[in-house]
């Protein structure tokens, strides 16, 4: 967790600054945000300069793509499979977003997948700023992943999202259940990651890994070993309603 000392004001008034005669109207108002703006610098770290250019780029990648505004219902076949969700907080409020490959159809248009993973993230930022928070857990589970899910197309373009056009940082990358495949698969995957998220990742071929170091078991899914059943038999989530997250 992190809040903006007064020590980070003087660059946080030199970014605001330097973007002043940027057109952000077509950002989220997620990424405007005075406290998501503090997280370009930290993702920049505290390089000016670098911040204003991952700005930048997220104003050039809502202005390309047309995904800002995405409803819920638009995306609901993709959160209806369950595929991703964003459940659990650990002992530091950090949020939990838990992808789960088994679950990908490769039948499902890039379009589609672009505007599901602009939404995930876009609703991601608004529980960081509830939660006061810069950086946020992804938890890959790899059970029953096979060759028929995989997608590295969608995996590369999650991947660059996150780490160009976005301002927050993943503390921590968690693989689980990782079969023989995902290593490979991830092995490969390296190459487009940079070094600070190479060093966050935990591939394991367990189900739990290093989540307990983390988690209360309160705050985790059965599928690793905590008590919050957010599936039902058929792997959808319960207690799905459509909402629109602004």
């Amino acid at each position: 967790m992190y809040s903006i000392s007064s020590e980070d004001e003087p660059l946080m008034a030199e970014f605001q600054a330097a973007i002043a005669e940027l057109n952000t109207e077509s950002l989220p108002p997620s990424h405007r945000d005075l406290f998501q703006q503090f997280n370009y610098i930290l993702a920049a770290k505290r390089n000016i300069s670098k911040a204003v250019d991952r700005l930048k780029n997220s104003i050039e990648f809502f202005n390309t793509t047309n995904v800002f505004g995405t409803q819920e219902d638009e995306v609901g076949d993709s959160l209806m499979s369950g595929k991703v969700v964003i459940h659990g907080k650990d002992r530091e409020n950090r949020p939990c977003v838990v992808m789960r490959l088994c679950r990908h159809d490769n039948s499902v248009s890039s379009e589609e997948n672009l505007r599901f993973l602009c939404y995930m993230v876009t609703t991601l930022f608004v529980k960081l700023t509830e939660a006061q928070c810069f950086d946020a857990h992804l938890i890959i589970d790899a059970k029953d992943f096979t060759r028929h899910n995989l997608d590295l197309d969608f995996v590369k373009t999650a991947l660059g999202i996150l780490q160009d056009h976005f301002p927050g940082r993943i503390f921590r990358l968690h693989i689980v259940n990782a079969n023989f495949l995902i290593r490979t698969v991830f092995r490969g995957l390296k190459m487009f990651l940079n070094i600070l998220l190479k060093e966050r990742i935990e591939l394991s071929k367990s189900a739990t890994g290093e989540l307990a170091q983390f988690f209360d078991p309160s705050e985790l899914l059965v599928n690793f070993e905590g008590t919050v059943e957010l599936f039902n038999e058929t792997g959808h989530p319960t207690g799905f309603e459509f909402r629109h997250i602004e």
